[in-house]
Order: C-alpha cells, then sequence, then structure tokens
C-alpha cells in the first residue's frame, strides 16, 4: 500500500510539473497579422505560436489605445497549439460569419476600433507583462502582414500590406507585394527628414541562375538547379521557385546557401510538380521579383533520364542532356532544342492604355549594375505608356501586344520585354496566346539607351475556348454603399463590338442569384445598371465576390471588392478598379420584376458554402472554399475531400487534373454538384476550377458522437474513441459503449489491420460520409488510428484464458463457469450487443463489397 500511495504521488507531481510545462506563458506567441483596415465588429488581431510547446492564453490581455482588452473563449479553447494561427476579435460570432473557414483558436474581445495608420499594441500575460509591444505601421486597404516571424523589426522593412485581401489562418504571402516609392515632381529633393521606404535588398540575388533541372525524374523526386555567378557564398532562404501558373500557394520557397561559383539543388518533394509535356521554371527572391526564367515545350522537354541544362554553367543556352549532373558542372551529350516566339502586329478589337510620363505605382527598383544612374531630379521620370491590347480574348486566342507608341521623356530609344508568367519576350509589338483561361497579369518592362526604367502592369481575362458568346460582358462599375439601400447598383458593359443576348444570365452574390430576363440585349459599348430593387441584393459594406454566368453557367466574368465607404463607387477603368464617384453613364434596366420573381432560377441554384451543397440537387453549381483534408490518391484517384471545419465534400475531377495540393492548402473550387453511391460530389471540369488561396494551414478533427451523428459534420474530418468489437476484410467496428460506427479502410490508406486486435480501445480520425450502408469513418492513413491500450473486455479474457491455460485438469469442470463469467460481463457491458451482432449479419457483404 505504501509503495501505491508513493508511486501515486510521484504520478501526480510529475503531472503538475507536465501542465506547468505544456501551459505556461511564454514569449513565443507573436502578432502576425492586423487586419485594422476592416470595418467595426469585422477588425481582428491574428497570433501564432513559434515555438515548440503549447501556450494557455487564460487571463492573457490585448493591449490598445492604453487599455487592457481582456480575451474570452466560447466555441474554441484558450490553448494555442505549436505552429497554430489563432485570433483576437471585436465580435467571435461576426468572425465566424466572415471566415467560416478558419480553424483555430478564437478569442473574443471588445474595443472601439484600429487606426489603420497606425497605432501601439501589445499582448499581456495572465501576470500583466507585456509578451510585444510596438507601433504598427499604415495599412488602409488590405491586412498588414509580418515578413519574419522570428524578427522583432516592426518596420516597413518587416511589415507589409497585403496586394488584394488578407491570409488570416494561412501563411503569410508576399509574393506579388512589391516595395514602391512614390514622390511628386516637386518633392523628389532628399531633406533629411523622413524620405521614402527603404526595398529589401536583394541585388545580390542578380548573380543567380537557373541551371539545370529535372522534370521527369527515373526515380526520387523533382530538382532544380540554381548557379551562383559570384566570388561569395548566398543563402537563398526565403525565395521560391515557381512553376507556370505561377501562384502564390503553389510557388516552392526554398533555403539553403550557395557557394561562390558553386551549386545548390533544390529537391521539389514530389515527381509531378513540373509538367512533362512543357512547363516554365521561375526562381524568385524573397520579394517575389523575379530573377530568372526558363520555358521549354512538348517539343523540347526533357524525358526519362533527361535534364535541360545550360551549356556553359551559369551562362550558356538550355539544352537536353543524357549526363544529369546535380551539384556539378554540366556537361552536354545531346543537340540544342529550343523554343521560338513570334512577334509582329495583329487586328481585333483591342484597348489602348496610355498613361502619364510618370514612374507607376507598380514600378520596380532595378539593382543592375549596368542601369545608369539618374539624377535626383530625374529619378522620378518614367514612360508615356501607351499599349494596345485585348482586355478580353479566348483561350488559345492570339493577342497582339503593342507599346510602340510609348514616349521616353528623354528621347532615349526603347528596349521592350515582356512577362507572361515567367515567359519573356522582347519587342515593341509582340504576340501571345493564354493556353488556360482565368485573369492573367501580364508586365511590360521598357529600359532607354537615355536610363529610362519603367513598367506597367497589365490584366487580361482569358475564356474558356470552348465559349462561344458573351466574352465581352464584365462588370465595369458597383456601388455597394448609398445612402438608401434602393440606390445601390451593379452595373455591366459590353466591351465588345457586337451586341450580346444575355436572356438568363445570372449575376451570382454569396447564395443569391438574380437572373437577367429573357430577350435581354447589350449593345456594343454601351451599359446595363441593374439596382437593388430589381436584384434584391443587400451588398456587404466590408466587402464581398460578385460572379457573372452565362445560360450554360460558364464563369464570364467575376470581380471582389473590400471596404466601402458611403455614395462611393467601385470602378473599372480598364486596367484597374478604384474608388471614384458614382458614374451617370449607366443605362438603367428598364424591365419591371416583381418581388417573387427576382431570385428565381430556371437553371438550377447556386451556393459558396460546403453545406449548402451537400444539401443541393444534381444540376446545381456551387463555388466553395474549404481546407484540402484528404489529397488524390487516398480514398480515389479522381478525387479529394475539402473541409470548412465542420462539414465538407469530395471534389471531383474525371481526368485527375488537379493542381499540386497539399493537406492544410485552403482551396476554392467552382463546379456541378452531382452524386455518386449517394454521396454528394463537385465535378471540377479541370485544375483552372481549382484554386489554391492559401498554403501552410492545419486541418483539425471534430470529435463526433456516435450515438446520435450530427448530419451537420458530413463529409468533414471527425474523431472518436472506442473498442474495436470486430475486424472484417476492409472495415471494422468501433463501439463507444452505447452505440457502434464502422471505420472503412479505404486502399489507398493502406491500413494495415493486422495492427489491431478486437478488444482493443482506439482512437480513430477520419472522413464521416453515410453511405448507401450507413455513416462510415474513413481513416487517410495508419496514422489515424492509434491505440489506447486493451479495453476490460480484452483484460476480462486474457485473464480467464490464462487461468484456464495453467490448469489444465479443471477445463472440464470450470468451462460452463468461465464462459456464464464471460458472458454475464459482456452482458452487463453490452446491453443490446447480441441484438447488433444480428443486425450486423445482414450487412457485412454490403460493406465489404462497397466501392
Amino acid at each position: 500500500m505504501k509503495k501505491f500511495v508513493a508511486a501515486f504521488g510521484i504520478l501526480l507531481l510529475g503531472s503538475f510539473f507536465v501542465f506547468n510545462t505544456v501551459f505556461s506563458a511564454n514569449t513565443d506567441i507573436i502578432i502576425n497579422e492586423i487586419g485594422a483596415y476592416a470595418t467595426s465588429t469585422h477588425e481582428w488581431i491574428e497570433i501564432w505560436n513559434k515555438g515548440s510547446e503549447p501556450v494557455d492564453l487564460t487571463g492573457w490581455k490585448f493591449w490598445e489605445n492604453n487599455t487592457n482588452h481582456g480575451l474570452s473563449v466560447s466555441s474554441t479553447d484558450a490553448v494555442v497549439s505549436v505552429g497554430e494561427y489563432a485570433v483576437i476579435v471585436q465580435d467571435a460570432n461576426q468572425f465566424i460569419l466572415d471566415y467560416p473557414f478558419f480553424l483555430g483558436s478564437i478569442f473574443d474581445s471588445s474595443w472601439t476600433s484600429l487606426n489603420e495608420s497606425g497605432e501601439e499594441i501589445g499582448l499581456k500575460d495572465s501576470e500583466g507583462n507585456f509578451i510585444e509591444q510596438f507601433t504598427y505601421i499604415s495599412a488602409p486597404d488590405y491586412s498588414l502582414q509580418r515578413r519574419d516571424p522570428f524578427l522583432a523589426d516592426y518596420t516597413s522593412a518587416n511589415w507589409a500590406e497585403h496586394v488584394s485581401s488578407n491570409t488570416v489562418g494561412f501563411l503569410n504571402n508576399f509574393l506579388n507585394i512589391i516595395s514602391t516609392t512614390t514622390a511628386s515632381s516637386t518633392d523628389n529633393e532628399d531633406d533629411g527628414v523622413g524620405g521614402t521606404p527603404t526595398e529589401s535588398d536583394y541585388s545580390n540575388w542578380l548573380n543567380l541562375k537557373l541551371n539545370e533541372f529535372v522534370s521527369d525524374p527515373d526515380l526520387g523526386n523533382e530538382w532544380v538547379e540554381i548557379f551562383n555567378l559570384t566570388t561569395s557564398s548566398l543563402d537563398v532562404a526565403g525565395g521560391y521557385i515557381c512553376d507556370s501558373k505561377n501562384t502564390t500557394s503553389t510557388c516552392k520557397i526554398i533555403s539553403g546557401i550557395i557557394p561562390a561559383n558553386g551549386w545548390l539543388k533544390i529537391d521539389l518533394q514530389t515527381d509531378s510538380y513540373l509538367n512533362n509535356t512543357g512547363d516554365t521554371v521561375i526562381l524568385k527572391n524573397p520579394d517575389g521579383d523575379i530573377i530568372d526564367s526558363v520555358v521549354y515545350s512538348e517539343d523540347n522537354a526533357p524525358t526519362k533520364g533527361q535534364s535541360w541544362a545550360r551549356s556553359v554553367d551559369g551562362e550558356g543556352n538550355w539544352q537536353i542532356t543524357t549526363q544529369i549532373t546535380p551539384e556539378a558542372a554540366n556537361v552536354i551529350v545531346a543537340p540544342v532544342v529550343q523554343s521560338q516566339s513570334g512577334s509582329g502586329s495583329g487586328g481585333g478589337s483591342s484597348f489602348v492604355l496610355e498613361s502619364p510620363n510618370t514612374v507607376s505605382s507598380s514600378s520596380k527598383k532595378t539593382n543592375s549594375a549596368s542601369t545608369i544612374k539618374k539624377s535626383k531630379e530625374e529619378k522620378n521620370i518614367g514612360l508615356k505608356w501607351k499599349i494596345k491590347y485585348d482586355l478580353r480574348l479566348r483561350q488559345n486566342e492570339e493577342n497582339v501586344f503593342d507599346a510602340s507608341k510609348s514616349i521616353d521623356p528623354r528621347g532615349g530609344r526603347i528596349n521592350y520585354s515582356w512577362n507572361f508568367g515567367g515567359q519573356i519576350i522582347s519587342g515593341a509589338t509582340i504576340k501571345y496566346s493564354f493556353t488556360t483561361s482565368g485573369t492573367h497579369s501580364v508586365v511590360v518592362r521598357a529600359t532607354s539607351t537615355a536610363g529610362t526604367v519603367d513598367e506597367k502592369k497589365l490584366t487580361i481575362m482569358v475564356y474558356p475556348a470552348t465559349e462561344t458568346s458573351g466574352s465581352g460582358i464584365i462588370f465595369s462599375e458597383l456601388l455597394p454603399r448609398a445612402s438608401s439601400i434602393e440606390d445601390e447598383y451593379i452595373q455591366l458593359k459590353n466591351i465588345s463590338d457586337h451586341a450580346v443576348n444575355m436572356s438568363n444570365w445570372k449575376i451570382v452574390y454569396k447564395n443569391d442569384i438574380y437572373e437577367i430576363p429573357t430577350s435581354t440585349f447589350l449593345s456594343a459599348n454601351d451599359y446595363l445598371t441593374f439596382y437593388q430593387t430589381i436584384t434584391g441584393f443587400t451588398l456587404n459594406n466590408s466587402g464581398a465576390e460578385l460572379l457573372l454566368l452565362n445560360q450554360e453557367n460558364i464563369l464570364i466574368d467575376q470581380m471582389e471588392y473590400g471596404k466601402a465607404d458611403e455614395n462611393v463607387a467601385y470602378i473599372f477603368n480598364g486596367e484597374k478598379w478604384s474608388w471614384k464617384v458614382p458614374t451617370t453613364s449607366a443605362k438603367v434596366l428598364g424591365i419591371k420584376i416583381t418581388t417573387t420573381e427576382k431570385k428565381t432560377s430556371t437553371s438550377g441554384k447556386f451556393f459558396t458554402s460546403i453545406a449548402d451543397a451537400r444539401a443541393g440537387q444534381k444540376g446545381d453549381w456551387a463555388r466553395v472554399k474549404g481546407v484540402v483534408a484528404v489529397l488524390p490518391g487516398i480514398f480515389g484517384s479522381q478525387y479529394f475531400y475539402l473541409t470548412d471545419g465542420n462539414s465538407g465534400i469530395q471534389i471531383y475531377q474525371n481526368k485527375k487534373d488537379f493542381p499540386p495540393l497539399e493537406v492544410g492548402d485552403l482551396v476554392q473550387v467552382y463546379g456541378m454538384i452531382s452524386e455518386a453511391s449517394g454521396i454528394k460530389r463537385i465535378n471540377a471540369r479541370s485544375k483552372d476550377d481549382i484554386d489554391i488561396l492559401a498554403i501552410g494551414g492545419i486541418v483539425t478533427s471534430t470529435e463526433l458522437n456516435v450515438d446520435e451523428i450530427d448530419e451537420a459534420l458530413a463529409g468533414g474530418l471527425v474523431q472518436t474513441e472506442g473498442e474495436i468489437t470486430e475486424i472484417k476484410s476492409n472495415f471494422m467496428y468501433i463501439d463507444n459503449g452505447s452505440d457502434e460506427t464502422v471505420a472503412y479502410f479505404k486502399q489507398g490508406a493502406k491500413i494495415d489491420k493486422h495492427k489491431f486486435k478486437e478488444g482493443e480501445n482506439v482512437r480513430v480520425v477520419g472522413i464521416l460520409e453515410q453511405t448507401k450502408t450507413g455513416w462510415q469513418i474513413w481513416p487517410r492513413s495508419q496514422s489515424d488510428i492509434e491505440s489506447l491500450g486493451p479495453s476490460a473486455d480484452l483484460l476480462a479474457k486474457e485473464s480467464v484464458n490464462k487461468a484456464v491455460g495453467a490448469k489444465p485438469k479443471y477445463w472440464t469442470a470450470t468451462a460452463g463457469g468461465a464462459a456464464a463469467m464471460i458472458l454475464a460481463f459482456l452482458a452487463r457491458a453490452r446491453g443490446p450487443m447480441m441484438l447488433g451482432g444480428i443486425k450486423k449479419i445482414f450487412k457485412k457483404d454490403k460493406i465489404e463489397n462497397q466501392p
């Protein structure tokens, strides 16, 4: 007895130290992103645990306006796990509505308003000690993001405003953030008092070159080699390797040190990142600037046993070689195969962009040693741009980009280079066709013999090749916040050279659809304006997204707006959106529609949440956001699972045409709702309908009540605990003491059932689905099933078996007693177990034979 008490005391004391270690406050919690730009009640502060242990924030305070604001939790716990993103919010319920996919802890607090121009904020632990305290910089339009979470630098060198939105709950995104300097012509002298923000100095990156890559490996992963032309070693941490998609979410973050005049091999961690039939390899510095790129096509793509390499390290032409030399001097043993880019002029409907001779807001400072140094009086002079090009075109349709009429105020001769997602084409007038649909950015860079350097960013909307009409219709103006709600409107413009029949087209706002009446035509270069009394939309003052679909539910245009001021319109000028005074050129749709008619749709509904999509009917359409919980190839090669933290849904693509996905990626999917074997799914037409919005998220599971399964969790990631009562060929029964559920083993999950035994207690994590045979949990891998030790039943059986084995001569006499004891124990523990066993007999065959 004394030994037991001592052991218990040691255990209790040990547990105290364990909990004290796990939940001690420390400086591992940092402020990572600030949502001061949002309207009142929508503001938030993102925090991140960069340490190696969980931290309990019970009793912590948010410091703002010289005031301690308390933190409370209701729907989540107060512990921030390792690597977890959590938020401190003005209104927890409002935040959940704004960000239904957020998976971290939510701390409710209260403050008047965060200053968009910057103010002092901080975090205090439960003892009142400042964990972090600083004054943040201005971010009036979008969230303010921290570049390096391990660096205590609170200036613009380590903080920057997001380019279009925020990354709350996910890895901060800086690929498209470019530091810029602007000054008026009368304020370009350095007075020694303020000055423009400084940029990160990555001038040494200009001496790095892509040198060799393998896109179709015999074994292992694809890789890219970088060569250092300098005589000093260089740390490339924070840079990126990108493919032709060239998006924030798909680029690979790199790290490592390249020795002087040496090589660094970058493992891409997969064998399917680069396309075997042609792609682009892009090297970017940590600011997202393109340093080097190479394009290969199907005609000159390296195959198995080959690489594409420079003939001279860091300098030569690209050639296919059968002698692969990672981190060693290139050796070419095959002829050169090069791609060509066309140039010239063309006709068709076009757009002419003109700009004054000042540096555009997107211009980047050059670090090239060959750039002519400009005087202080001249450094803000840029080109007078005049660019002719098509704003809207179809997939694979040739577009002419003509900048030949642009002028250098200094009178220099201009050289132009056009950057199409990493593919560089030179010339004042060039031709280019986009192979994928969607919104594309084109950057034209100009350098002149007089030393002028400038660039301009163009946005092109590319429609699917199958689209036969309507590609000239765009959103052109929006008034989301008027003095009277009846004055709010959405405006469309026809930028084509012909009239378009818009009968039964749809404007989609959240879950609402306004269907344009039959016999509605929009003439060339004309407008239609739809007021709130017609659409019935109550536009969100804090921002939202609008979609335009044609009669075949093909996406024609889309736009997203942010926080709106009263009576200020959001207007597209042909190049970019900006907030301005409303125009008076709109043609009002002169058709009276009754309240009961204005939201009807003859071709199905449109959903923007996973739960609504699961409740929809086959043939309806959906555009949903969620976090990847299961990758393609685990449950099936043609689908993966998306979850919003509660429910989830299967995303299906019959040709297995998926972008490179990772568990935790935030993804937006567009497609038609269908059903297979009783399970709802969204059919994506191609990888272009699957847009990766952010990476680095954490997928969490929800506790499942087996006794009364909540259908709202269907398709989501759940967990439950119980005893294994029976193991079959591809599934097993889990009993929590009052009811049973089935854990089904999909082939791609590669679960070895022999590692478990009946009578063992387990914790199972997996996707919850209702099949034709009932509810099932689908574990994703062996690690989703955790052993919790033997159950009381198993211990009792083993005890009886041990006793019988030790005294075999009494077996005949005690067999009946042992059997009676086991049956009595099972009857007490199980209750209706026998009835459940009878039911199982009739559905085992169905489960074993399900797909």
